[in-house]
């Protein structure tokens, strides 16, 4: 009985560690066409990415990754501003190998009105860093998906301490 409870306390260890710290980017860069603040990821030829820097990165559990951008869909005949995919290239300083993960960036407008230029794409995903530094490179996949802008905030990595709703006692 006392390993059941040791184990359930290393989890809720775990769980905590990774709620509740929200780790900002210490570098930013960007290959593909800047404007303003923001990185646009428009090459025909899928070469354009842009790069986040993270250090503190709190180890040993999944952490959420939520990443936010702006998109501009070229297409002529959409009726509603289309989902973009995009690739995650992400280690640890030190790591030999990059990870890799698919991410859609779902189309978050609110309300739809024809082809949308700068419309609002989200997408979540969890990573697991091995180590205190983390970098993360993304890359659109489909040429010919619509142009996506990310600046320097686009990329969140960890949580905001889930607010704890009471259960209302029974009468």
């Amino acid at each position: 009985m006392p390993r059941l409870f040791g184990v359930l306390a290393m989890l809720v260890g775990i769980s905590v560690a990774s709620v509740g710290q929200i780790v900002e980017a210490e570098a930013f860069s960007c290959t593909g066409a800047e404007e303003g603040s923001r990185c646009w990821l428009s090459s025909p030829r899928l070469t354009d990415r842009v790069t986040w820097r993270f250090t503190n990165v709190p180890t040993g559990a999944a952490l959420p990754l939520v990443l936010e951008g702006v998109a501009n869909d070229i297409c002529g005949t959409c009726e509603w501003g289309r989902d973009v995919l995009v690739r995650l290239y992400y280690r640890a300083g030190g790591d030999l190998y990059w990870q890799r993960a698919e991410l859609w960036l779902r189309n978050v407008s609110p309300e739809p009105s024809g082809c949308l230029f700068a419309y609002p794409v989200r997408g979540e995903t969890r990573i697991l860093p091995t180590g205190p530094t983390i970098e993360i490179v993304v890359q659109r996949v489909l040429s010919c998906d619509p142009h996506v802008g990310f600046s320097r905030s686009s990329l969140s990595l960890g949580s905001i301490p889930p607010t704890v709703t009471p259960v209302p006692v029974p009468t």
